[in-house]
């Protein structure tokens, strides 16, 4: 059995972390003592060479491939690559690209696609005789599904404490890094999946509404094992809701802290500053988190009742102003090109995200995932002073993905308080990504 996943499409993108999602299955298979090889294409040079060969070397039965929205087309190249090998070999897809896009993914050299998280029957599906007939297991022929849509039902794992955890012992962990970070090596880690908000335009096809956390015992253990088993000196959390359950979050750092780990941690993925207080965000930093990600999304209030954010503006200042106060890095993301979204309103955004002052901001242009709420309402957005047509010959947006990135980062207090924080290497990496952002804004539209 060998689990592969897929290389990512965007050289762009200023961060690299292992791929959870993945590690969990590997843990779960060899925990069911099923023998199972993992690889990590990104961090190849020449990931088809290193396919080929692995394909060659481990001889599985089954390749299973990991695939997110930045590299369908690599995961669909992979599945070519392995059946042109063996066309005997059973190639599955999972994770979230196949959840969210699942005709994205229809080829024929796929013969399976197991949606949602996977944990509960990757064991069986791998056992099986015939695959097709497990549930939640969709089969595919020739780039068509023949079967399994029926039993299309979200299987999530309740109790998260159940799970091993991820195979980071297969993977030489060197190899990632963050946007920002204080120690190498640095892993990612999940204390709680699934998400109750109600963000128009966030995709939780995989873990859904339902939040599930760990106990604090059981991700203290983790990071205890990271740091002294892997040989991690970083932590960066992707939940989407750290924080939601604040009095596990406080013992959380209270573990840490009274096990004297001495790791520092990051909430990377982004906390709700509606779950935050300030003693709560003191004890985090105690505990060694050093940085959170904090995402208002648009500078208007009208906007933000919109997407159905749910948190009020002040709230997000209040957050940046304990930041300051107690010495916790954070930064902020904002999305650009909302089909009500104006010149004034994106204009707001890029005063909202100075006023605010986080040391990072990240400025991505939307993407419409199926199955948001934004998704089935964006057939009504067609007026001209809307983004919802991207090929618009003025080009708006691409102005003002320029201009925000332009006016955020080209300021000397900024530069010196980037560079004074992260150093000066992660400042020239920082800076690379941010003027390809600046620079492919501008072959949209100039300012």
């Amino acid at each position: 059995m060998l689990l592969i996943n897929a290389p990512s499409e965007n050289r762009y993108f200023p961060g690299m972390l292992p791929p959870l999602g993945a590690l969990y299955l590997t843990a779960v298979l060899r925990k069911n003592l099923i023998s199972t090889d993992f690889i990590d294409l990104n961090l190849s040079r020449n990931w088809i060479k290193e396919l080929r060969v692995s394909i060659n070397s481990f001889k599985p039965r089954l390749v299973g491939i990991s695939s997110n929205i930045s590299n369908t087309r690599q995961a669909l190249t992979a599945a070519f690559i392995i059946k042109s090998i063996n066309k005997d070999l059973i190639v599955f897809l999972g994770g979230p690209g196949p959840t969210a896009r699942l005709e994205d993914y229809l080829s024929g050299s796929i013969d399976f696609i197991i949606p949602f998280e996977a944990e509960r029957i990757i064991t069986d599906f791998v056992r099986a005789q015939d695959r097709g007939l497990i549930e939640g297991v969709i089969r595919c022929n020739d780039g068509q599904i023949v079967s399994g849509m029926e039993n299309l039902e979200r299987m999530p794992v309740e109790n998260l404490d159940d799970l091993p955890f991820p195979a980071y012992d297969l993977l030489d962990i060197k190899g990632y890094y963050e946007t920002t970070y204080k120690r190498r090596p640095i892993v990612s880690m999940v204390t709680s999946r699934g998400c109750p908000s109600n963000c128009i335009f966030c995709s939780r096809a995989v873990s859904g509404n339902k939040w599930r956390a760990r106990s604090a015992e059981n991700v203290v253990d983790e990071m205890e094992w990271l740091k002294k088993e892997i040989g991690a000196r970083e932590i960066a959390i992707q939940d989407d809701n750290f924080t939601l359950d604040q009095e596990r979050a406080q013992k959380i750092c209270e573990l840490i802290k009274k096990r004297k780990l001495n790791i520092s941690w990051q909430l990377d993925n982004g906390v709700r500053v509606d779950k935050l207080s300030k003693d709560l965000l003191a004890l985090m930093k105690e505990s060694g988190c050093w940085k959170i990600v904090i995402a208002p999304e648009v500078g208007d209030k009208k906007e933000a009742k919109y997407i159905k954010k749910g948190i009020s503006f002040n709230k997000f200042m209040e957050a940046s102003s304990w930041c300051k106060e107690i010495g916790m890095v954070y930064h902020a993301n904002f999305i650009m090109g909302f089909p009500f979204q104006n010149k004034e309103s994106l204009e707001k955004q890029i005063d909202f995200a100075i006023e605010l002052d986080p040391l990072i901001v990240s400025f991505a242009k939307l993407t419409v995932f199926p199955g948001t709420e934004l998704f089935d309402k964006k057939k009504k957005y067609k007026r001209r002073d809307t983004f919802n047509d991207f090929s618009d010959k003025n080009n708006l947006l691409g102005k003002m993905f320029c201009k925000a990135h332009f006016n955020f980062y080209f300021r000397p207090r900024k530069i010196i308080e980037i560079i004074k924080t992260i150093g000066i290497k992660l400042f020239i990496r920082g800076a690379l990504f941010v003027t390809r952002a600046f620079f492919r804004g501008q072959a949209n539209g100039k300012v």
